[in-house]
């Protein structure tokens, strides 16, 4: 689930789609519509910056597979930071994660006729190295590669 925050458009430069090392520069904790925890991210990668929210399921959450799904991908976003996600939200848990490297892979989509950069799924910063390496800056990888690559630097 993503959500839009409206940058005034001779601020934002669109991200080229592919794989980035990104660098936490902004957060901003807020709710949702539907009320849950979010933390807005600003994710700095050298062409420019994405922004991303990372919500949290609500404590009383009845639906068991939204927030297992949540609790799971939170957890491996936080895994990616040296984080661990204990399943409880301190105030404010944004602020630790400013200058915070990471992994991002970046996909374009249409919104009102307007082309934005959007975060896909986050990676180990180390599998960007890689990737790097390989010579794959523009997400050129597919998932299985990466997967493979994983495996290989023993995330």
């Amino acid at each position: 689930m993503s959500f839009v925050i409206n940058l005034p458009k001779n601020v934002a430069t669109l991200v080229s789609e592919g794989v980035h090392k990104a660098v936490i520069t902004k957060t901003i904790e807020r709710a949702s519509r539907y009320g849950e925890p979010l933390v807005s991210c600003a994710f700095e990668t050298g062409e420019g910056t994405v922004w991303h929210n990372i919500v949290f399921a609500l404590p009383d959450e009845q639906n068991t597979e939204k927030k297992e799904f949540m609790d799971n991908r939170n957890s491996q976003f936080l895994s990616y930071l040296g984080s661990k996600f204990t399943g409880k939200i301190k105030i404010n848990p944004g602020k630790e994660w400013i200058g915070k490297e990471i992994g991002i892979k970046v996909e374009h989509e249409e919104y009102e006729g307007i082309t934005r950069a959007r975060v896909r799924y986050f990676l180990d910063s180390k599998v960007v190295d890689k990737k790097l390496v390989l010579g794959s800056d523009r997400g050129d990888v597919s998932n299985e590669e990466v997967e493979k690559i994983e495996e290989t630097i023993n995330l």
